[in-house]
């Protein structure tokens, strides 16, 4: 994929600078070359779309929305996380063992997205294995490069939506992985435990398996909410903290016995300790920030300043349904706000 755009390039000069030139941007093996105010002599052939007088951004990307929520984002946002997936999450996701309805709903999640300004998504589908392979079909058509995980969840979830036990669900992520990572040219399976209330330890090991066999990045949720963590606490009282029963399981930014990295995403960190944030620090865990739905759900305001500062990495979700809307716009929106407020 070779060509040149011109127009109003917005682009990032240094990463706290951000520049508009009025210029050329290229691409070159599918790569971004650079911006520069007059075309240089060694891209001369390539062709030029020319966009004279409009500004041209890059795509933006959402670090964490879930597809299998789509078709009730906006509501249910008078109950805190807890309650909000017991009453509104879990029973959605469990109509995705309807294959019939996976194909419905994804479609419109897909055609939504391929309307947004979103070209880069990291996305969580449910449980069913079918069910996600299906949404991964919808998202290479639509053109996004994505990573979609099957969502692991053995406990603590309604009959409908929570695995038999550890075995099984390895088992049915496994057969996931093989159809589909070499399959599709822009969409990869990404491992996704859902977050440690619904994981037993089990499957914990399990996943870490999975994942120095097949090399896969995560995606899960950390610290969100005061009441999630304090279940953690219950469930895992050998862990130091939150992050911590991800870590001793090889899924949270790096192999504990090779060194290796193991690229994950965390979604929200409102409630992080200082142990977890120089953690995620030390192994470069990238934290997803989900402004809406930490409102939404009564959450708290993550301190992204402070994350900022201590040299995290960072991005943005759009969360729905925790998030109300699919627009990483209105994502950049609300992180403004919600830092005025912190």
């Amino acid at each position: 994929m070779n060509f040149v755009i011109k127009g109003s390039i917005c682009h990032s000069v240094t990463p706290k600078e951000i520049g508009i030139t009025r210029g050329y941007a290229v691409c070159e093996n599918g790569i971004s070359r650079g911006v520069f105010e007059t075309l240089p002599e060694r891209y001369a052939g390539l062709p030029v779309h020319d966009f004279t007088g409009k500004l041209v951004m890059p795509g933006m990307v959402d670090l964490h929305i879930h597809g299998a929520q789509f078709a009730y984002r906006g509501t249910g946002f008078d109950l805190e996380l807890l309650d909000w997936l017991d009453s509104h999450a879990f029973p959605e996701e469990a109509r995705f063992a309807d294959e019939d309805y996976a194909h419905r709903a994804y479609t419109i999640f897909a055609d939504a997205m391929k309307m947004s300004a979103t070209t880069r998504a990291a996305v969580f589908a449910s449980r069913h294995g079918r069910a996600t392979e299906i949404l991964m079909e919808k998202l290479e058509a639509s053109g996004i490069v994505s990573y979609v995980g099957k969502v692991n969840m053995d406990r603590d979830a309604p009959d409908p939506l929570r695995e038999a036990d550890a075995d099984a669900s390895a088992a049915d992520t496994v057969q996931w992985i093989e159809r589909t990572q070499h399959r599709f040219s822009r969409t990869y399976p990404i491992l996704t435990p859902r977050f440690i209330p619904s994981c037993t330890d089990a499957l914990m090991e399990k996943l870490g398996e999975i994942q120095r066999k097949y090399h896969l990045p995560i995606q899960s949720h950390v610290s969100e909410n005061q009441g999630e963590i304090g279940l953690v606490k219950q469930l895992r009282p050998d862990a130091a903290y939150y992050g911590d029963a991800y870590d001793r399981h090889g899924l949270f930014g790096r192999n504990p016995v090779t060194g290796e990295a193991v690229p994950t995403l965390m979604a929200h960190c409102v409630w992080s300790p200082d142990a977890e944030i120089e953690k995620m620090r030390e192994q470069s865990v990238f934290v997803v920030h989900c402004p809406a739905s930490n409102f939404n759900v009564s959450s708290g305001i993550a301190p992204i300043r402070r994350y900022l500062e201590a040299g995290l990495k960072l991005g943005l979700g759009s969360d729905v349904a925790g998030g109300q809307s699919e627009s990483m716009l209105r994502a950049v929106t609300d992180a403004v706000q919600m830092s005025k407020m912190y």
